[in-house]
């Protein structure tokens, strides 16, 4: 009876996630620079934008279904809404032999965080990284105590394969403290499993860097060179990540830290501590170390700053979180008060993560839209032809929208027009489009177009 009332307390959740995201969000929101990447590699007539080595295609494989169909951004916005919510119950549901009624509370804690709502139907990988994490460690937790079902192992090794077909080192810093408890408690067939799914994950991607740039290591060093690995300066991305808290998506924050942020962080790690320390099973141990870990990697090797690469380190944070929660709502009465103070502390946060949400919602609808307004323009006058164009900003999204073969503007504007120049005898229409108030118009181009109150300015050949 108990185990039922967590799995409807769960589904309300879910259902709670789904209904904030429809009201929150529109799904015409035009894509962001990343989601133009994914969304290139599987958007019929689209000329897919190079991947970064960062990047793996895991995600790609979702959104197909949509796309590939003819679906529109609407439609895969819904799509992603709708799958997140039941993703969302499902990955949590894993841990109700372990949480019971609190597996509803950790879904509550991490699906209504602003990250968890307004990533719900943005076409990136760490939300659906973190669910498949979540997931995992879920599902072989009970092993960990001496369940012997078979099944746990290959369903868990399944669910890591997954997660690192969506964002391999995450799910290798995920998956590490699960295997050393596997291999401490001599569940070696279990532990085998389990890293062989992991191990199956990487290999696609693996592979595409051995053939792009010359093995792992090449891409290691391609990835640095764009900034996004790094060693070093772990104390300036902690505070930015904790600025963050409250937005934007992407750093650096010049900002304060936001009072409710630092509450937020001190809240995950005492109600973790309390999980540990007071109920001390290996499951909760392991959570808590993959999402220590989870966090890790992006304050230590990642030099770009964004919050949504903590969403891994929420996901397992919110399971120990609505443990120790429920430990606490519980014990004796001074617990029990504390643990009711933290429920309703968890309520009013949730409406702050809410307002978050809209807000950055209303920010990013606004500047996505200039660009794909940009990207339109550009189908327009190539009127159906082939066509070709060099941006000082947001290549990937004009390239999307537009149909034509995008590249950015590297180095001054002249340089880039005279590279671009050089496919005339292949490319009918060349555009080279400037987000200045003060375009360079080189010679032999003129001004085809002025968009978004003055501030692109587009040029062809």
């Amino acid at each position: 009876m108990r185990g039922r009332l967590g799995l409807l307390a769960l589904c309300a959740v879910g259902a709670g996630f789904l209904v904030a995201q429809l009201l929150l969000f529109s799904i015409h929101r035009a894509p962001s620079w990343d989601e133009s990447v994914y969304l290139s590699q599987v958007t019929p007539h689209a000329t897919a934008v190079a991947f970064a080595p960062s990047r793996a295609r895991g995600i790609t494989f979702l959104l197909a279904p949509v796309t590939l169909s003819g679906g529109s951004i609407a439609a895969v916005r819904l799509y992603l809404e709708v799958a997140s919510a039941v993703a969302l119950v499902a990955a949590f549901a894993a841990w109700l032999p372990v949480l019971g009624a609190g597996a509803a509370l950790a879904a509550f804690l991490f699906g209504f965080s602003w990250l968890g709502l307004f990533y719900g139907s943005e076409v990136m990988p760490n939300l659906w990284a973190a669910l498949a994490g979540v997931a995992a460690l879920g599902v072989a937790a009970p092993v960990l105590e001496g369940d012997r079902r078979r099944w746990r192992a290959p369903v868990a090794g399944l669910l890591l394969f997954a997660m690192a077909s969506i964002r391999p080192p995450d799910a290798a810093v995920v998956a590490l403290p699960l295997l050393v408890a596997l291999a401490v408690r001599r569940s070696f067939r279990a532990a085998a499993i389990v890293g062989g799914g992991l191990v199956l994950g990487w290999a696609p991607w693996a592979a595409e860097m051995a053939v792009r740039f010359g093995g792992l290591g090449g891409a290691l060093r391609q990835g640095g060179s764009v900034g996004h690995l790094g060693v070093g300066g772990a104390g300036y991305r902690l505070v930015q990540h904790l600025r963050l808290t409250d937005g934007p998506p992407l750093g650096p924050d010049h900002g304060g830290i936001p009072v409710a942020g630092a509450l937020w962080w001190a809240g995950l790690v005492a109600l973790t501590l309390v999980a540990v320390l007071a109920i001390r099973t290996a499951p909760l141990i392991v959570a808590a170390a993959s999402g220590v870990a989870a966090a890790g990697l992006y304050v230590l090797f990642v030099g770009g700053l964004a919050p949504r690469f903590l969403l891994p380190a929420y996901g397992l944070l919110a399971v120990t979180s609505a443990a120790g929660a429920m430990a606490l709502v519980r014990g004796a009465r001074w617990a029990r008060a504390a643990g009711l103070a933290v429920l309703a502390a968890a309520v009013a946060w949730a409406v702050w993560q809410g307002a978050v949400a809209s807000r950055i919602e209303r920010e990013q609808a606004r500047t996505r839209a200039e660009a794909w307004a940009v990207g339109l323009e550009l189908s327009r006058l190539s009127a159906g032809d082939r066509c070709a164009f060099a941006s000082t900003d947001a290549f990937p999204q004009l390239q999307l929208a537009s149909g034509c073969s995008g590249r950015p503007v590297v180095g001054d504007v002249a340089a880039a027009a005279g590279r671009l120049s050089a496919q005339r005898t292949t490319v009918p229409r060349l555009f080279l489009v400037e987000r200045t108030a003060e375009p360079v118009v080189p010679p032999r181009w003129r001004v085809a177009g002025s968009l978004e109150r003055g501030m692109w300015t587009v040029l062809e050949r």
